[in-house]
């Protein structure tokens, strides 16, 4: 084993010196990066018995890392099948570490990356996500985590055999104890066989990509995606949940051809790219919602909604998330196949929140059926080369791009 490891390691070493000399000249040729994505704006209960699917879907990671043994890994990447079999191997351990964690510390980078060296399982969101609102889709109450969010979480063990939960959130590491047991996770981790998944900055050659990026030696099949935007199913559906009929309610068209539908409670706004806007400068209550973690989620479910009534493959996912000053913003996108769906503009839905109810929110009714299969995208590690390049500690992060046509094509953008 030890002597296949460091063969490997050559071979993959050799590779990586060659594709990295080739990384700039590859991104000015290809224009790999057609595509810039926005940076993140992260900052810093009861079980539902609703909905389990979606809310098993949502707390769902973009990227799994199962360490063993000697350092060996299994990773899940773009593979929604992999992910969701892997998460419900893991999703019992994460929420027991989750309501019973305690006594949050911030540790170093250093501390952080020997965790990930170390045996444990390693989850990316790849966003800034409130663990308290992941502790409620997960169906137990974190009180010890308000005001937290992650980027990306890990579970290792400690010398009592206990769960260690750490996390990063974009900017800084914490690390904290927890009462769930480490023995029967640690023997679970064992029966993953490794894939020659790595981290970015153990990868020679890639000191300036996202150094926690995970590199899979395949990518997966990859499609083109039929798009279609369907406006008025969903504006009847979101009409009705905030009690406005649009078949009798009367409208008004503005000088760039958008509908206007003012209501008692909320103005709706038709405009021509498909995008449905609704205003309520008093708040729109849909259901209690006092935390920031219950605006999400009542956000979730209502997306959730229209989307069931529009028939696409897509499925729905939390994009970003930020604090303001008088509430929060949410911004969702939708993933087909695992890869993330980027807009030419904005997000599949965004929703802003003032403390107590809901005073815009934005939904591009788009749906997403597969298409033909498409060949010639770049490597990975090349497209994290390239990704460093440009910019020092960006991503690689492949997407499936809409323009607004009826057509999305896989490719490299960049955060």
């Amino acid at each position: 084993m030890q002597m296949w490891k460091q063969s490997r390691e050559l071979l993959k070493n050799l590779l990586i010196l060659l594709l990295s000399a080739s990384a700039l000249f590859l991104m000015w040729k290809s224009n790999v990066f057609s595509v810039v994505l926005p940076e993140e704006n992260g900052t810093s209960a009861a079980k539902s018995t609703e909905g389990v699917l979606s809310i098993h879907e949502a707390a769902q990671p973009m990227t799994a890392v199962v360490t063993g043994s000697g350092g060996l890994r299994y990773g899940a990447k773009y593979d929604p099948a992999a992910i969701g079999s892997l998460y419900t191997d893991f999703s019992a351990d994460l929420s027991e570490a989750l309501g019973s964690g305690s006594g949050p510390v911030q540790i170093s980078e250093k501390s952080w990356r020997k965790l990930l060296c170390g045996k444990g399982l390693y989850l990316d969101y790849g966003c800034s996500l409130p663990l308290e609102l992941l502790a409620e889709w997960l169906g137990v109450s974190a009180p010890w985590a308000e005001g937290r969010s992650a980027r990306s979480i890990l579970l290792s063990g400690a010398e009592d055999d206990t769960v260690v939960l750490s996390w990063w959130d974009g900017k800084k590491y914490t690390s904290c104890r927890s009462a769930a047991g480490w023995l029967s996770l640690s023997v679970r981790l064992e029966s993953y066989f490794p894939n020659g998944a790595e981290f970015a900055f153990e990868s020679a050659g890639l000191q300036d990509a996202a150094p926690y990026e995970l590199l899979l030696e395949n990518l997966p099949d990859l499609s083109a995606a039929a798009a279609v935007t369907e406006q008025q199913t969903a504006a009847g559906v979101l009409a009705e949940q905030f009690g406005l009929n649009l078949s009798v309610t009367g409208f008004y068209e503005e000088s760039d051809g958008t509908l206007v539908y003012p209501g008692e409670n909320a103005v709706f706004r038709l405009y021509s790219t498909g995008e449905i806007r609704i205003s309520a400068p008093e708040g729109l209550h849909l259901a209690p919602a006092d935390r920031i973690s219950a605006f999400v989620e009542q956000v979730r479910r209502l997306l959730e909604q229209v989307r069931g009534c529009l028939g696409g493959e897509e499925t729905l996912r939390l994009a970003d998330f930020a604090v303001t000053e008088t509430g929060a913003e949410v911004r969702f996108c939708c993933c087909l196949e695992g890869l993330p769906v980027t807009l030419a503009e904005g997000y599949a839905a965004w929703a802003v929140w003032d403390g107590g109810g809901i005073t815009e929110l934005s939904v591009l009714p788009r749906s997403y059926h597969l298409a033909e299969p498409i060949t010639g995208i770049l490597p990975e590690k090349q497209a994290a080369a390239a990704a460093g390049s440009q910019k020092r500690g960006s991503e690689a992060l492949l997407t499936l791009y809409d323009s607004g046509k009826e057509r999305a094509e896989p490719l490299w953008a960049v955060r």
